[in-house]
């Protein structure tokens, strides 16, 4: 049987699957095994967080009041879910997470957010930063440089004082101990790597968790702080 390419691109979700079992790393990332139907938890997520990205452009770029901002959001998100079922059983349908999009801004107005974008020279909000960082180790085929990459929620400015990473994570229920999960995470120590990287002295990650309930959403904040 010959051997698949290994990547030559990998992110903190390869990672995270690797460690927990390495046949799911062979069969999803490199033989690309996955399933058919579309993840129900992953799809709204990935709504939700279009949502969240569209609404803090609108408001902090484009300088539109909040309300119209959120409406924005409101219209990516629907766009992002498109036709898509989920099942039956599931509480994450588009009507909640138009919901929690609507009550996330509530619980942390754009207006008040103490946590607000990092301005970018180019006059951006640094909303959805991508970066990809060739790391020390050497692919085994190619002999490149194996390349690190993600994507993080935001870079945000706690007011005014310090940089950290902004990450909001939907859940269907915060467990007693949801705030634990993310003490050493390599999803979060990465962002901040990747931060310092570009020039940004980030050494703090703030998770924010909303839960969607059946009929109505809550809120966790945590902070993580990494060393360099």
């Amino acid at each position: 049987m010959t051997k698949p390419p290994f990547p030559a691109l990998v992110d903190s979700t390869m990672m995270a699957a690797f460690t927990a079992c390495e046949s799911k790393f062979l069969y999803g990332y490199l033989h690309h095994l996955a399933p058919m139907e579309i993840n129900p938890h992953l799809h709204a997520g990935g709504a939700f967080a279009k949502g969240i990205e569209i609404t803090r452009r609108a408001y902090y770029k484009d300088n539109l009041p909040v309300e119209e901002a959120v409406i924005k959001g409101m219209r990516a998100l629907v766009d992002f879910w498109g036709d898509f079922e989920p099942p039956h059983s599931s509480a994450k349908t588009c009507e909640a997470m138009l919901g929690a999009l609507d009550d996330y801004f509530e619980h942390y107005p754009p207006d008040s957010d103490l946590y607000r974008p990092h301005m970018l020279e180019n006059g951006e909000p640094a909303v959805e930063f991508s970066f990809a960082i060739p790391t020390k180790i050497l692919h085994p085929q190619t002999k490149e440089p194996i390349i690190y990459a993600g994507r993080a929620d935001m870079i945000a400015e706690y007011n005014s004082t310090f940089l950290c990473v902004v990450d909001e994570k939907t859940t269907g229920s915060f467990s007693r101990n949801w705030a634990e999960l993310w003490a050493m995470r390599g999803q979060f120590i990465g962002y901040c790597y990747a931060a310092q990287y570009f020039g940004y002295d980030v050494t703090r990650a703030v998770i924010r968790g909303i839960a969607i309930l059946k009929t109505k959403y809550h809120h966790l904040e945590n902070l993580e702080e990494y060393s360099q």
